[in-house]
C-alpha cells in the first residue's frame, strides 16, 4: 500500500548516536538539550506513540554539531469520496448583495480562538459578537438574537453542551443554528452533542474552508470570490491607487492607519465603508 513519509530537519546541536532512542523516552533530555529550553520531555514520546498507533514509526538520524532529521512514516488508505467534508476551495472576499447578512455569535473562553474566528468572518463581512463564557453567551443570545452560534464545547463554569441545551429549550433557540466546536471530538460523542441540539460539529483546529462551507449551507449565504472580483475589475478603467488615496481626508486616513497597525479589522471595515462614500 501507499505510505506517507514526512521529515523535519534542524541545524541545532545534534544528537549523539547512543542517545537516538533516549530522546523518545518520557521526561528525558539529552545532554545537549539540558538548560537550553523549557518543556517536559514528552513531545517526542507522544509523537512516536501516535505514529505507532497508525501503524507507522518515528525515527531520528543526527550528527553532533550539524543537526538532526526526524522522520515519520505511516501507511495510508484512500478515503471514499463520500467521507470528504465540504470545503470552500476558492478565496471568499465578501457577501453578494443578494445574500443574507446574518448575525454570528462566537463563544470561546480563549481570546486567541475568538480573535481567529472573528478575523476570518469579518473578512467575509458578517456581523459578529463574542462571548467568553456560558453566562455571556446566554445574555448575548437573549439580547441580540444571533442567527447562528459557533459554540466551543469546553467552557469554564458552564460547559458548551449545557449552554446549547438551554438555548434550544426556547422557541427562539430552536430557530437558531448552533455549530459545536471541539478540540477533543470523538465519533462516539457525536450522537450526544447532536442530541443536545447542535446542528453540526467541527473539530479544532478547524479549516477555514470547512467553516465557510458550513456557514454557507446553514444560512444560505452567497459569497463573492476573489477570482470573480479580479475578472470583473479587469474590465473597468484602471485608477492609480496612490492618486485616489491622496484625495481622501486625513481624518479618514489616520484612523485607518491606526486600525491597520493595531489589527482592528472591525474598525478598519467601518472606515473602508466610509472610503467608498468618498470615492467608490
Amino acid at each position: 500500500g501507499r505510505r506517507l513519509v514526512a521529515e523535519v530537519t534542524d541545524t541545532g546541536r545534534g544528537i549523539a548516536v547512543e542517545n537516538f532512542e533516549k530522546v523518545f523516552e518520557a521526561f528525558e533530555q539529552t545532554e545537549s538539550e539540558i538548560g537550553t529550553r523549557g518543556g517536559t520531555g514528552l513531545g517526542l514520546t507522544i509523537a512516536r506513540r501516535y505514529a505507532r498507533l497508525m501503524g507507522g514509526e518515528l525515527t531520528v538520524r543526527s550528527e553532533v554539531g550539524v543537526g538532526s532529521c526526524f522522520q515519520v512514516e505511516i501507511p495510508l488508505e484512500e478515503a471514499a469520496a463520500a467521507g470528504v467534508e465540504e470545503q470552500e476551495t476558492r478565496r471568499v472576499v465578501g457577501l453578494r448583495e443578494d445574500s443574507p447578512h446574518p448575525r454570528i455569535l462566537i463563544v470561546d473562553d480563549l481570546l486567541e480562538n475568538r480573535r481567529l474566528l472573528s478575523q476570518i468572518l469579518l473578512t467575509v463581512g458578517l456581523e459578529l459578537r463574542e462571548a467568553s463564557d456560558g453566562k455571556e453567551a446566554l445574555a448575548s443570545f437573549e439580547e441580540w438574537s444571533p442567527h447562528l452560534i459557533l459554540m466551543d464545547l469546553k467552557l469554564s463554569a458552564m460547559d458548551g453542551l449545557e449552554v446549547i441545551r438551554r438555548i434550544k429549550a426556547t422557541a427562539k433557540g430552536r430557530e437558531t443554528r448552533i455549530i459545536a466546536l471541539s478540540a477533543t471530538l470523538f465519533e462516539d460523542e457525536r450522537e450526544g452533542i447532536l442530541a443536545a441540539g447542535a446542528d453540526d460539529l467541527v473539530r479544532k483546529p478547524f479549516d477555514v474552508g470547512r467553516i465557510l462551507a458550513i456557514l454557507r449551507r446553514a444560512l444560505g449565504l452567497v459569497y463573492r470570490y476573489e477570482d470573480e472580483v479580479e475578472s470583473s475589475s479587469a474590465a473597468r478603467p484602471q485608477v492609480r491607487l496612490r492618486d485616489a488615496a491622496g484625495k481622501l481626508p486625513s481624518s479618514l486616513v489616520e484612523p485607518m492607519r491606526r486600525a491597520a497597525i493595531s489589527g482592528r479589522l472591525d474598525r478598519l471595515r467601518e472606515l473602508i465603508e466610509e472610503v467608498a462614500r468618498h470615492d467608490a
